[in-house]
């Protein structure tokens, strides 16, 4: 193995009790960092870098990594000799974590690598056909290969909200609705790149495995490991989708006619399938929810499916009783019968002019007046000695007698009453 002088642990920045998870991290950081290919100073950078996949060679390899605790450097003196071909390269070629993916997409690439290609290549044991030799294959049939590895992604709800008068509640309605929603990108299919984006990985040359062989005095140990470059995958990515940029998606404006039907509720939920976010690689796509909400009326209130109307009448009118005639929902009038001695906070049904109980527009809830006596706030002085004349005619016949008219009870009543309680 070709040496640097440096310890490895220093070279990625983690401490010698760094967990593997640790020690990839740390190598993703500084390879995207020193990459030759985004750094300003390409010598050094290429320097650099051969270090950092040196050291996480080893470092990520539990076998290797146990010799160099012990023994240092040294274990792999002389002894050691890697190669993917034949020979082992100390090249260079476009990191799969490099800048130019976004964290996102740098996320989902490294866990689709741990996920479809193992990470698990310890001591002696063998290559796992975890992928095919990309070796042998054209860009497209790789391409068509990690599509189907990858999970597929299901579209998300959208949730959305329209109003309607109580009026369209009646007879129902259409709205259109404007919203934006997440469609497969048209250039990658949802993938994130194209297969002119795949080369083969010119360290493993498309195996994702690297061959140690070390010699002893009872003959070569044959090992196998995760190529450092690729992560294992064979191949690596030297760009994104062009249109997306690896997000996948895109933005797209949508409209769309929503069937309000007649006799909804306040808070019901209208679903439209297949008009939210759009699903990739085999994924459904989500559904459009739409929340109805009633607009205020000016006249009625809803007490589904009844409708409440507030309907203010006079003292005379709630003793003697009147006719009066009332809006309804639909358009018209109806006459309502107030009759003698009603009292404030009665209520009177109309049958069957309220709101449709549902689709059925006729069945239908009914109108409740519901009766409010006016106190007016000011009165003439022809009123008031109408209204005092009346006091004295109208006094109530059946309050108890023990209640008395405000200066009619005498003072020597009152302290009789004191003596005897």
């Amino acid at each position: 193995m070709r040496g640097t002088d440096k310890d490895y642990y220093e070279i990625l920045g983690v401490p010698r009790n760094a967990t593997i998870d640790e020690i990839k991290a740390a190598y993703r950081r500084l390879a995207k960092k020193y990459h030759p290919d985004v750094a300003e100073n390409k010598e050094e950078a290429e320097r650099i870098f051969r270090e950092i996949n040196e050291a996480y060679q080893v470092l990520s390899d539990p076998e290797k990594r146990r010799l160099y605790d012990m023994y240092g450097k040294s274990a792999f003196t002389n002894n050691y000799q890697t190669s993917s071909s034949g020979s082992h390269s100390y090249g260079y070629s476009w990191d799969p974590f490099g800048d130019v993916f976004s964290d996102a997409f740098s996320e989902m690439l490294f866990d689709f690598i741990e996920s479809v290609f193992s990470s698990s290549f310890t001591g002696s044991r063998s290559r796992k056909a975890y992928t095919p030799d990309f070796s042998y294959m054209t860009k497209e049939d790789i391409f068509q290969y990690l599509k189907s590895k990858l999970p597929p992604i299901h579209g998300e709800p959208i949730n959305l909200k329209v109003k309607v008068t109580l009026e369209e509640v009646l007879s129902g309605t259409k709205k259109k609705l404007t919203y934006k929603r997440k469609v497969r990108c048209p250039v990658c299919g949802g993938v994130g790149f194209s297969p002119d984006a795949i080369e083969i990985c010119p360290t493993c040359k498309g195996r994702g495995v690297i061959t140690t062989r070390k010699v002893t005095p009872f003959g070569t140990i044959v090992t196998e490991s995760r190529c450092p470059e690729c992560g294992g995958s064979g191949v690596t990515l030297k760009s994104l989708c062009p249109r997306c940029k690896g997000q996948r998606f895109i933005d797209e404006k949508e409209e769309i006619e929503v069937e309000i039907p007649p006799g909804v509720k306040d808070g019901d939920l209208i679903e439209i399938p297949g008009k939210g976010d759009e699903g990739a690689l085999g994924g459904e796509d989500g559904s459009l929810l739409v929340r109805v909400e009633y607009e205020p009326h000016p006249i009625f209130k809803v007490r589904w499916p009844n409708l409440v109307l507030d309907l203010t009448i006079s003292y005379p009118e709630a003793v003697l009783g009147t006719s009066l005639e009332v809006p309804t929902i639909d358009g018209g009038y109806v006459t309502v019968k107030i009759p003698p001695r009603t009292h404030h906070g009665d209520e009177i049904r109309i049958p069957e002019k309220g709101l449709p109980k549902g689709k059925n527009q006729r069945a239908r809830g009914d109108l409740i007046i519901k009766v409010q006596i006016d106190i007016p706030d000011k009165l003439s002085q022809d009123q008031r000695k109408l209204l005092e004349k009346m006091r004295e005619l109208f006094l109530p016949k059946r309050r108890h007698p023990a209640i008395k008219t405000q200066g009619n009870r005498s003072k020597k009543g009152f302290f009789n009453w004191l003596r005897r309680s």
